[in-house]
């Protein structure tokens, strides 16, 4: 056992020495080519690392280590775009809950800064811009559609910057409204306001966006779901929130069946818009907010259905099939699951 034992050290010992000989090789090499590039271009050499806070914990802290030690050299920088907070937590995650993974992390930095919050509505329309959007508007035959979709890019940026959705998500969003315009045929509508508040809906409360397009959530119950969240509380009297909610009752009616047409049964949330808005503006109710908003609804409803005529652009179902990319106009009908 001891002889084993000996001749075990004796090989780690020697393979320890040779890797220092690498490291010192490798750190000999790099500080060289820093300074060469020092010299020649009088600036230093600068490595970004982005969203390691995203990596396995252990790889994290892993190479945390490694450019601690060995990337610690003259005129080499290193510039971590972290999120601070889900770094902490992968440090926990290795050393324990209470570990005191901010002074931890402090040793690897030598100044760190906050990034500032984005322009949602500036990153939504170039979003836009990149996802070539306008394309369809050159070549599609309606052209009416193209007036409104300044507007929707406005309501987009009222419900996603109160909401704080992550740039990433937003960047979904957007790509898949351009999935939607490009495989638009030439002659088909734009749908252009049912897609916006559908992957609104989507975006915000998926598991609510499930239940209405499934039939088994009311409109009524959707509007609650997405104005109950405070951060956007104070959208629902704008003229987004209005629109929003004007096509969620178009939504609702159009997904009516038969049976429910021929009884003419309306949606409650219908019903109560309808007599605030037959209410004369001398008669007083306890809910004035809710009064004007109904008013403002109402209109709504009223101009967006003259508009569909020319643009068919509330058929919320169609729109929901070309958002989850199983329209009958996008897939053959052999190819169809």
């Amino acid at each position: 056992i001891v002889k084993a034992v000996e001749s075990y050290a004796a090989k780690e010992s020697k393979d320890r020495q040779s890797t220092r000989k690498e490291l010192e090789k490798f750190r000999k090499a790099l500080d060289e080519t820093a300074r060469n590039l020092a010299e020649f271009r009088k600036r230093p050499l600068v490595i970004i690392i982005d969203e390691l806070d995203r990596c396995r914990p252990s790889y994290a802290i892993e190479l945390l280590e490694i450019t601690k030690h060995f990337f610690s050299v003259d005129h080499i920088i290193f510039v971590l775009a972290i999120n601070l907070t889900e770094l902490s937590h992968s440090v926990r995650a290795l050393y324990g809950e209470q570990f005191n993974a901010s002074n931890y992390l402090e040793r690897f930095f030598d100044i760190d800064f906050k990034l500032p919050d984005t322009d949602r509505g500036r990153f939504i329309q170039s979003s836009i811009q990149a996802m070539k959007v306008n394309q369809y508007f050159q070549r599609a035959k309606n052209k009416s559609a193209e007036e409104s979709f300044p507007t929707i890019a406005t309501v987009f940026s009222a419900f996603f910057t109160k909401a704080n959705i992550s740039l990433r998500r937003i960047s979904q969003v957007m790509r898949r409204l351009g999935l939607i315009v490009a495989a638009l045929p030439d002659d088909q509508p734009f749908l252009g306001w049912a897609s916006a508040i559908a992957l609104i809906v989507r975006t915000v409360d998926l598991e609510s966006y499930e239940r209405f397009i499934g039939r088994n959530a009311s409109d009524e119950e959707v509007i609650d779901s997405i104005f109950s969240r405070p951060e956007l509380a104070d959208t629902r009297n704008t003229r987004a929130g209005n629109l929003f909610e004007a096509i969620i009752l178009i939504a609702y009616a159009g997904m009516r069946t038969q049976e429910e047409l021929e009884k003419g049964t309306v949606s409650p949330l219908v019903q109560t818009y309808r007599a605030w808005a037959a209410l004369g503006p001398e008669v007083s109710t306890d809910d004035e907010e809710g009064r004007k908003r109904a008013v403002e609804v109402m209109n709504m409803i009223e101009a967006l259905e003259r508009g569909a005529r020319d643009d068919d652009g509330i058929n919320f179902l169609y729109a929901v099939e070309r958002i989850e990319l199983f329209s009958a106009d996008l897939t053959k009908e052999e190819d169809t699951l």
